[in-house]
């Protein structure tokens, strides 16, 4: 039974009306493959192979952390899903096991594809199979016991404190970007400093990752290891067998609890005056309305942009810790003289960070929650007459609520490092940037808000949007070295930037 419950949860989270599955699930395979070779190649080129392993594995539970912290729920409860099975003759512990198979195997997928290009570069430090082979089967303990740690966490915080744990959840997901960003942060400072290793500092000895990657020298490593994820393994096991149904209700049962509505003034007469000033219609007010009541009353939601706005905001206080001011400013020269700028420029890590993550508000605004899925039909029966007008409610509610905070915050942090206007500037240009990005997407969006499925297609999806943002936002890095040489040409490109923006948003 556990075998084909197994196989139905694949074919439920694989199945695709529109394309084919195979080559939906080849093309975002092929991407994690493609960027993951790149990431690889240059921690090969930069640093000795101890360096290597733990960023390698740094790396990875960044990817893989991003997918569970923004799909716990998809990932191991689905709703949908268990509850019609559940109404069947079938043990729960049947059910609960089919589902966490169906969620390890798709992570475990994902890991083997990050993982073979990392250990064909490991190949070459030493030329050693076996080596290897510890190389990358401990990169795969690394990913796993991290994944069962933070769903361990997750679970204890949802048994424990339910009406509360949101509240614990976007605490966790802050410290555990921190600690990732942060340990992330040391390839980037070993470089400034013209490095091959990151062990010279003393904050790598609480690196996790370290001491899974000392497993490479050490045999007694990898039988601690064993022995680690055996023990969480055990725990997880035991804590959701007998609770798996009681999490699974408290989670979806969240968003049906009556809570006293509180109206802050404040807030209410923001909201007014946004509506009245920013949007310029019934059907631009209708979408950001459906947008700001789906983040204000569901759950799931919220969880999902609780990262992304923080993401950018702990980068710069990273930056502000860093002893060095060349974490938060590019500073790289050459003797021509090509490099040089007249205005300081932030790094490509922040640039970059802020487009992807503008870019991600407004992708993660067309995935239903489980509590309002198969929401297409609905818009079929509506008299929406322009649908990009209608979209653009949706990108002013991520402009005004989200970005504009998220930019604020970034300002004000920086402000303890960076001097006001070359930190202005920055901060315009990274802010015409999203605005053009999101227009021009907008000319190929074709999808509803909350109209497509939660499901594994769509968190993958997003993790390749993640990367095409990452290239978007180096093509305006290097046209920033350019263009910031005076005030004339900052001012000219953003006013430039700007306007086509509008022009392209208006078609």
């Amino acid at each position: 039974m556990k075998k084909k419950l197994t196989y139905l949860f694949f074919k439920l989270d694989y199945r695709d009306k529109d394309k084919s599955s195979r080559k939906k699930l080849i093309g975002i395979l092929t991407g994690y493959l493609t960027v993951n070779s790149l990431l690889a190649m240059n921690y090969f080129l930069a640093f000795e192979y101890m360096s290597y392993a733990i960023l390698s594995f740094t790396v990875n539970i960044f990817l893989l952390s991003f997918l569970v912290l923004n799909d716990f729920q998809n990932l191991f409860f689905a709703k949908s899903q268990t509850e019609l099975l559940r109404v069947l003759p079938l043990k729960t512990e049947d059910i609960f096991l089919s589902k966490m198979i169906s969620a390890f195997l798709y992570l475990s997928l994902i890991t083997l594809v990050c993982a073979v290009p990392q250990t064909i570069f490991f190949y070459f430090y030493e030329y050693s199979i076996i080596k290897s082979l510890v190389f990358i089967f401990e990169n795969f303990l690394f990913v796993l016991s991290s994944v069962i740690l933070i769903l361990l966490i997750f679970s204890v915080l949802i048994l424990r404190t339910p009406r509360k744990s949101n509240s614990f959840i976007y605490v966790f997901q802050f410290m555990f970007l921190v600690f990732v960003m942060y340990s992330s942060s040391y390839a980037t400072r070993a470089k400034f400093q013209s490095s091959q290793t990151i062990l010279n500092s003393r904050f790598t000895e609480f690196l996790p990752q370290k001491y899974f990657a000392l497993s490479l020298d050490n045999f007694w490593f990898i039988l601690i290891s064993i022995a680690v994820i055996f023990v969480l393994v055990l725990i997880f096991y035991l804590l959701l067998r007998n609770n798996y149904v009681k999490m699974s209700d408290i989670i979806f049962g969240l968003e049906d609890l009556k809570r006293k509505k509180r109206t802050f003034r404040i807030f209410s007469g923001f909201h007014n005056i946004t509506s009245k000033i920013f949007l310029g219609n019934n059907l631009e007010r209708a979408s950001y309305n459906l947008v700001r009541n789906q983040f204000l009353h569901s759950r799931t939601f919220k969880i999902r942009y609780v990262p992304l706005t923080f993401i950018p905001l702990v980068f710069c206080l990273i930056g502000i810790f860093m002893e060095s001011q060349k974490y938060l400013v590019f500073s790289e020269s050459s003797e021509n003289g090509i490099l040089n700028t007249g205005f300081i420029i932030l790094t490509p890590s922040i640039v970059m960070t802020m487009i992807m993550c503008s870019r991600l508000m407004v992708t993660n605004t067309k995935i239903a929650d489980e509590n309002s899925d198969n929401a297409e039909w609905i818009y079929g029966v509506l008299p929406i007459d322009d649908k990009k007008m209608f979209l653009r409610g949706v990108l002013k509610f991520i402009y005004i609520n989200l970005l504009l905070p998220m930019i604020a915050g970034s300002f004000i942090i920086l402000l303890f490092k960076i001097s006001f206007l070359p930190l202005f500037l920055n901060l315009l240009y990274m802010v015409s940037a999203m605005f053009f990005v999101n227009s021009l997407f907008l000319l190929f969006d074709n999808k509803y808000p909350f109209s497509l499925k939660a499901s594994k297609y769509n968190s993958t999806s997003r993790l390749i949007e993640v990367f095409l943002m990452a290239l978007i936002g180096a093509v305006f890095f290097i046209g920033q070295i350019f263009i910031f040489q005076n005030i004339v040409f900052i001012l000219i490109a953003i006013i430039l930037i700007f306007g086509a923006s509008i022009l392209i948003s208006k078609k």
